[in-house]
């Protein structure tokens, strides 16, 4: 063989090798780029669980200030309903005092008429006798002065029967004599 024979064998062979070694390069090639995207896939992972504690702790203190707020509104509750009671309860009293101020007020005032209403009877009732009084008085008096009248008329009737025999008599012995 020839010494360009060698060299055409040798160079395809070095171009087998090298063919092989561009095969080899771009495995190595990918490998590396499978390398990095493991890489950059556990910056990522790791990014992203950074990223889920981190809303793991905002969600934990979001829970314990829901927690919180949940509590402090039922405290509020609470102290509504408290002084919501100690209202009404002392409306209650403030109504039952009323009640008893107005009642109080009420019986007074009827007392006050039953009083009234009695003295104004028993005046009535005086007035009522002093007027019967006085009407029997008055009664007494006309009939005292109607028994007077009676006699003065029958006087009157006495004194005219006397006056009429009187003039009779004198008419009598004028005429007769």
């Amino acid at each position: 063989m020839t010494k360009a024979t060698d060299a055409a064998d040798a160079i395809r062979r070095l171009a087998k090798q090298f063919e092989n070694m561009q095969f080899a390069a771009e495995v190595l090639e990918s490998i590396g780029s499978l390398e990095n995207a493991f890489d950059e896939a556990n910056k990522a992972r790791a990014a992203a669980e950074a990223e889920r504690d981190k809303v793991k702790e905002e969600v934990k203190v979001a829970r314990e200030a829901l927690t919180k707020a949940k509590a402090q509104a039922l405290a509020v509750i609470d102290d509504a309903k408290v002084k919501a009671k100690e209202i009404v309860d002392a409306a209650e009293i403030s109504a039952q005092n009323w009640s008893v101020i107005a009642t109080n007020k009420a019986n007074d005032l009827l007392h006050a008429a039953e009083t009234q209403l009695a003295n104004a009877k028993d005046e009535s009732a005086r007035l009522v006798n002093a007027a019967n009084l006085n009407v029997r008085d008055l009664k007494d008096v006309a009939e005292q002065l109607e028994s007077a009248n009676n006699a003065k008329r029958a006087e009157a009737e006495a004194i005219e029967s006397r006056i009429a025999n009187a003039q009779s008599k004198i008419a009598k012995l004028l005429g007769g004599s």
